[in-house]
């Protein structure tokens, strides 16, 4: 071989050494550029799944804490609405009672107006010696005798006299009450009447207060 040409090869080989150092050193350096990304990429999509995750769970707690929120609401609406249906049920109450109280008064006063009435005019027509017209409004005062007085504001107490005849002052009463579901009340009745329980029955059914009263006085007259 031509001593140029055995050198030119040599020239060749080395060159072809130095190739293929580069291309090693050139794939080496690419396959860890590439694994270097590989796991910043890895790492990204393990940050990014994290951060979704938490992403989620804070979307969770703040659904819930809305459905929370939307339940108490809801409570609260339902307890206002309860609250003004029983304040419009007691304010209705309260205007009944009212209503009633006052009817009792009404019907006391003229009770009261009555007695009043009848022993003014005994008054004057009573002589010294009774005239029949005396005697007779004499007699009808007697069976009125009554006294109202008002224990408080829903609560009367009636007392009769002059019922009985071997003892006029003798006293017969009870108690009136009117309860919060507007009906009357009966206690303290003296002296006890077998039947009070049918005759506050038939006062609550038809509300005739001063027919009950008139009857009253005459279960103690008959018990005199």
């Amino acid at each position: 071989m031509d001593p140029i040409d055995e050198v030119r090869l040599a020239e060749l080989e080395l060159r072809c050494a130095d190739v293929e150092r580069d291309m090693a050193v050139f794939v080496e350096n690419k396959k860890k550029s590439l694994t270097k990304e590989g796991i910043e990429h890895k790492e990204n999509m393990i940050s990014s799944k994290d951060n979704i995750a938490r992403l989620e769970k804070m979307v969770g707690q703040l659904k819930n804490e809305q459905d929370r929120n939307k339940k108490v609401l809801q409570d609260r609406k339902n307890q206002t609405s309860s609250l003004e249906s029983h304040v419009k049920e007691i304010n209705d109450s309260v205007s009944d009672l009212e209503v009633k109280h006052n009817k009792i008064r009404s019907e006391v006063e003229e009770l009261q107006k009555q007695k009043e009435e009848l022993e003014k005019e005994a008054r004057q027509h009573a002589g010294p010696s009774g005239t029949a017209m005396g005697e007779k409004i004499h007699m009808y005062r007697t069976r009125m005798g009554l006294d109202i007085s008002t224990i408080k504001r829903d609560t009367c107490r009636f007392v009769f006299t002059q019922i009985n005849p071997k003892n006029s002052e003798k006293k017969y009463g009870f108690t009136v009450a009117v309860e919060e579901d507007r009906s009357y009340t009966i206690s303290d009745c003296e002296p006890a009447i077998a039947e009070l329980n049918t005759l506050v029955t038939k006062l609550n059914e038809t509300n005739d207060f001063g027919g009950f009263v008139r009857e009253m006085r005459a279960k103690f007259r008959d018990m005199s």
